[in-house]
């Protein structure tokens, strides 16, 4: 079995990567040089497709372009087709009960494949946000908050993460610390978030606020710590909530074994959407196509998008366009109107 090891800068300077995570988070035990071990190696076949996967092996890294999508047919937009998406495409975060979005510019590391695959996944998704008007970082040149690992062994690299910082994992109690560290599907993503008030201030989502880690927040939103209560929203109102819910880190672990095959292509773009929205890998496939489609195992026999579809689009336009100062129901009822629009005008 083969290990790729991220170390600290002071033993690894090549790879560059020792200052992406913040020295106060747990997840570096002073001196240490074993950080995260990702296990297992990618290879090449990654990114060929299903058809020539034990074909030619030298392969050319593709051009990073997003181009539009077809417009989705009408049919895939009868009942309540938009409304499911919505619901598929954003969780609510746990303190606020509202959609949450990038406020800081995302600033995605991959590791695990080869270098250029690496450059070529991480610059899909800054391609993708900048399609989405969602705030987005020059690669190399901005503070890393998005990460994704690709290996053979997620469980032992989520298990690993775990004991040093479960804060990784986003929102939950002590308690619920295994669920939320279960790795059930190929590609899998877990976020932190952190709620803005109405005064502008912010304070990590987090149930235990004494214990509360720096690790991967990006400026302004670090500053805030600070404080560990949640900031207050408007009074006098059931509409306007006052509270702006953010995601400040992402952590996406791909399964190798379970992404073999799929173009690197489709993969990025699988990704992109994960990194841009706080989603979960589905299971099943809804009337309007998605290219979180592309795994889901309850499919029927149509055929999956292999990039990011009309629906993807417009849903992450919308939702990096819209007041998120409301609750939910008003937030996805915004984003719905924005969607159709855009169909509309196609």
């Amino acid at each position: 079995m083969q290990f790729s090891c991220f170390l600290p800068e002071r033993t690894h300077k090549r790879m560059n990567i020792g200052n992406t995570w913040p020295p106060r988070s747990r997840f570096f035990a002073m001196g240490a040089t074993f950080v995260l071990c990702v296990a297992g190696s990618a290879g090449p076949a990654l990114a060929q497709s299903k058809s020539s996967a034990a074909g030619n092996t030298d392969l050319e890294i593709p051009t990073v372009t997003v181009t539009a999508p077809k417009p989705p047919d009408p049919e895939q937009l009868v009942g309540d087709s938009v409304p499911r998406f919505i619901a598929a495409h954003g969780r609510p975060t746990v303190v606020t009960g509202q959609l949450a979005r990038w406020r800081a510019s995302i600033c995605p590391e991959t590791l695990g494949l080869s270098p250029g695959f690496n450059s070529f996944v991480s610059a899909r998704i800054g391609a993708v946000a900048a399609v989405v008007g969602a705030p987005h970082g020059e690669q190399g040149h901005c503070k890393v908050n998005v990460r994704i690992l690709f290996t053979s062994e997620p469980k032992q690299v989520i298990g690993e993460i775990v004991k040093r910082d479960p804060a990784f994992l986003g929102f939950h109690y002590a308690q619920q610390t295994q669920r939320a560290a279960t790795f059930d599907h190929p590609i899998q993503g877990w976020y932190m978030t952190a709620t803005q008030g109405d005064r502008g201030n912010i304070a990590l989502d987090n149930p235990n606020p004494i214990q509360q880690t720096t690790a991967a927040l990006n400026s302004p939103v670090a500053r805030a710590l600070q404080s560990g209560t949640t900031p207050g929203g408007r009074a006098g109102t059931r509409l306007a909530t006052g509270q702006d819910s953010l995601l400040v880190h992402a952590l996406v672990i791909v399964d190798t074994k379970g992404v073999s095959g799929y173009p690197i292509g489709s993969i990025s773009d699988y990704l992109a959407m994960l990194v841009l929205s706080q989603t979960r890998s589905p299971d099943a496939c809804g009337p309007l196509p998605s290219i979180l489609d592309l795994m889901a195992m309850h499919c029927g026999t149509e055929k999956k998008p292999e990039a990011v579809t009309a629906g993807d689009l417009a849903f992450l336009r919308a939702l990096y366009s819209m007041d998120l100062r409301e609750n939910l129901s008003l937030e996805t009822n915004d984003i719905q109107n924005a969607m159709m629009r855009e169909f509309k005008s196609h």
